[in-house]
């Protein structure tokens, strides 16, 4: 979505949606971004070398549901 076309659509935002992008763009922060874009390829990079593994985004649920339920019982 270009700027012009975004601009064209703020009219049709709600209050709270405004809010929201007000949020958004306040929170911004570009070494934050450069940052995580920097991690995410060498992350790409290290799979691709089979230095590092992926997991299936079920079994990742699977355990998280495992130790949260491990949690509520202590």
């Amino acid at each position: 979505m270009s700027l012009s076309e975004i601009l064209q659509d703020l009219p049709r935002l709600t209050e709270a949606e405004r809010h929201e992008l007000r949020e958004v763009l306040e929170d911004y922060d570009p070494e934050r971004e450069r940052a995580w874009a920097q991690l995410a390829k060498e992350r790409f990079r290290a799979i691709k070398a089979g230095e590092r593994k992926t997991v299936d985004g079920d079994e990742v649920l699977a355990e998280g549901r495992k130790l949260a339920q491990k949690q509520a019982q202590q």
